[in-house]
């Protein structure tokens, strides 16, 4: 029901011309309202905090969508922080991403290298040891990878202040990161697969499709 739904959606809003505007410095904004108003964040959250208590095996499909769509916005990252965060907690509106690793230096300062959307997210859910942080991506020095059109960024905070403690679960977030991202990442390589079958068997070749040809055998 819930991968039925989001597909519609990402159909009408994410179509290969919008994910190329925003790779290329344009707003995610339209895209992130139109996820978030149809309350597809909050799939993880508890019934009791306006989620819908989905299991996690039963957001995979979802997920695989994200991954098919190359959806250019961290909305399985949210997704999941949203899990994280304890009871009564208040998630800030925007753009909200989830940071692989949390790195202090010597004076205090934070860094979370490479974190996947970290170039345009309002937001960063990390872990600081035993307790989860929430950073502002407003206050934060942004490092870009030089790769072109990449989202990742590596965000740096002179301010130990800036790691503002939440209440949540810190030791499943490096699980429930991973899971995510294998989860888009079999979405995504399964719309390859498809392209690639697609085109074996529309292009021709010596009057017969690509699929139709026999792997030659050396031995």
């Amino acid at each position: 029901m819930f991968a039925d739904a989001i597909e519609d959606i990402l159909r009408d809003h994410c179509t290969p011309a919008v994910v190329r505007a925003i790779e290329a410095g344009g707003s995610p904004v339209a895209l992130w309202d139109a996820l978030a108003s149809a309350g597809f964040l909050e799939l993880l959250a508890s019934e009791e905090r306006g989620g819908a208590g989905l299991p996690l095996a039963e957001l995979f499909p979802v997920l695989a969508h994200f991954g098919r769509y190359a959806v250019p916005v961290p909305a399985a990252q949210a997704i999941a922080a949203r899990a994280l965060v304890g009871e009564g907690v208040q998630l800030p509106q925007g753009l909200l991403t989830i940071a692989p690793a949390l790195q202090r230096d010597a004076a205090g300062g934070v860094r979370c290298p490479l974190v996947p959307f970290g170039a345009i997210a309002d937001h960063v859910l990390a872990a600081d040891g035993d307790r989860l942080v929430l950073l502002s991506c407003a206050r934060a020095r942004r490092g870009s990878t030089g790769i072109a059109h990449s989202q990742l960024a590596t965000l740096s905070w002179a301010d130990p202040a800036a790691a503002e403690p939440i209440a949540g679960d810190a030791a499943a977030l490096p699980p429930l990161a991973a899971a995510v991202h294998a989860a888009l990442l079999a979405g995504a390589l399964t719309r390859v697969f498809e392209m690639t079958l697609q085109y074996c068997n529309e292009r021709s070749q010596f009057g017969k499709s690509l699929g139709k040809f026999r792997r030659c055998s050396t031995s």
